[in-house]
């Protein structure tokens, strides 16, 4: 071997490096991965692509991602004093209850949660404000059908079952989920 092909086959190997090296920091930057606590929606160029447990290459220009919170939230609805919840025998009602909210694992209810909600699931303060709403109304609802509300939704005989509240196991619009309900306080007043 020569000086000469010795020096070439340096240079090659050198001009390899140099592009693996930068082939790794361009890959780096545009692969964005999804986790067990996030998953997103990327649109843009090509479409809608929703990842959930995988990852997608994200072009800066190109597209734009929307995550998503996976984990279960706790929402507090309390309705005391003048918001107190009336029953069918026209009695007061203080009452606490706790939701338990998630968004579904399925592409489907990420898309629709990204939709709907979009960076609100990250922030539990947003997420709180738009979903009071709808759990005051559904506590409001089954209150009016109901002659006593029960501090323990287990014992038998309770006239509120607690799923009724939450539509427990059913999807909701939005992609969103109620996980649990459970009633934390429940004093009844004249």
């Amino acid at each position: 071997m020569t000086g000469e092909l010795v020096g070439a086959l340096l240079l090659w190997l050198i001009g390899i490096a140099v592009v693996v090296v930068i082939a790794v920091y361009i890959l780096q930057w545009l692969y964005r991965r999804s986790t067990k606590e996030t998953a997103f929606v990327r649109t843009g160029f090509l479409g809608e692509k929703v990842v959930v447990n995988s990852g997608a290459f994200v072009i800066p220009v190109l597209h734009e991602i929307t995550p998503v919170n996976m984990n279960v939230l706790r929402i507090e609805v309390a309705r005391r004093d003048g918001q107190a919840l009336i029953t069918k025998n026209r009695m007061r009602v203080d009452i606490a209850a706790e939701f338990f909210v998630r968004v579904g694992a399925t592409k489907e209810a990420v898309a629709s949660a990204a939709q709907t909600l979009g960076r609100r699931t990250l922030q539990e303060d947003g997420l709180r404000s738009l979903l009071e709403g709808k759990f005051a109304s559904a506590m409001r609802t089954i209150a009016g059908t109901a002659r006593r509300l029960c501090a323990a939704c287990t014992r038998s005989g309770c006239p509120v079952p607690c799923r009724q509240w939450s539509g427990s196991g059913n999807r909701r619009r939005g992609g969103s989920r109620s996980d649990r309900v459970g009633i934390l306080r429940s004093l009844q007043c004249v």
